[in-house]
């Protein structure tokens, strides 16, 4: 997968992921919620399935000045 392209100097890693994530084709990732702090990227909400779960967190995994992923969504 592609770096995805570089922050612009207002947009986190955050606002990245965030954007990501409501233009994504399954409905319920477009509610899930994003904090960046010191290259660590929180990825938090609910999800119906570990499936779409899987898919959120594989969808934000190359951004730019992110060195790991916290992946706080629950399931069910």
């Amino acid at each position: 997968m592609a770096m995805v392209e570089p922050m612009t100097t207002n947009e986190s890693p955050a606002d990245i992921a965030r954007k990501i994530l409501q233009d994504n084709a399954y409905r319920p990732i477009r509610c899930l919620t994003c904090t960046f702090d010191q290259g660590v990227l929180t990825i938090d909400g609910r999800l119906p399935s570990f499936h779409l779960k899987q898919v959120a967190q594989n969808c934000v995994q190359n951004i730019a000045g992110v060195v790991q992923i916290e992946n706080h969504i629950e399931v069910g």
